[in-house]
């Protein structure tokens, strides 16, 4: 049951309502429709509400999920958290919930491998991922994971190997996650040039479906037609 809390702005709101009815229907369509459901996430037309919202730390704290300190990436997901926490701070807080109630699920380091970056690996772990000979140890693991197709604990040991773009690429072609890959870019490079030129890169073809330097173009001709017209 989500708690409306007084903090929680009208947008804050809508959000809400649009999640309280999404729940309803996890719990009552038919088990097929309800996997579909889930895949699809909320509609893009309900997130904006949470995106225009200035309570974001109040909507996140009112999802049943983590108020049941059950905080989980599948449900966030598919309540696009990833869309519409806009503060650094707050998604690294989001996540080091993930962590914690992953950890606590089964005491299973790996099972927050994806999510502990941000809270360092060395406190579930006890290598020093820091110095080389460990990084190439957690490469190496990686790719044993990716062969076994444990795709999400691959992207964390791609995290303590200080593999960023092989971390983005199984979100991508492997686990199909967007709206995670851009997460991790976020977390892992924080508000950095580097950040926003990554995100740039993965909007480009993953969304427009063009290379960077083809949307340039198109943008300083769009630029140019502008200065004209106006």
């Amino acid at each position: 049951m989500i708690n409306f809390s007084e903090a929680v702005d009208e947008c804050g709101l809508r959000y809400l309502m649009s999640v309280r009815h999404f729940e309803y229907l996890l719990r009552c369509l038919p088990l097929p429709q309800r996997a579909a459901l889930r895949a699809n996430g909320l509609p893009s037309a309900n997130l904006i509400w949470a995106l225009h919202s200035e309570s974001e730390n109040e909507l996140f704290n009112s999802l049943s999920c983590v108020q049941r300190n059950e905080a989980n990436w599948s449900d966030l997901r598919s309540l696009g958290v990833g869309w519409w926490l806009k503060s650094l701070q707050s998604l690294r807080l989001c996540f080091e919930k993930i962590a914690k109630a992953a950890f606590q699920a089964k005491n299973d380091p790996m099972d927050a491998a994806l999510t502990v970056r941000d809270v360092k690996m060395t406190e579930f772990l006890s290598h020093d991922f820091t110095d080389a000979k460990w990084k190439k140890a957690a490469l190496k693991n990686a790719f044993v994971l990716m062969s076994k197709q444990r795709f999400e604990h691959a992207v964390g040991w791609f995290l303590l190997g200080d593999s960023l773009n092989d971390a983005v690429k199984v979100c991508l072609a492997n686990m199909n996650d967007l709206q995670l890959a851009l997460v991790i870019i976020r977390l892992y490079e924080g508000d950095s040039d580097l950040a926003r030129r990554l995100i740039r890169k993965v909007l480009c073809e993953q969304v427009l479906q063009c290379e960077e330097k083809v949307f340039e173009k198109t943008n300083d001709q769009s630029r140019g037609m502008d200065s004209v017209l106006s």
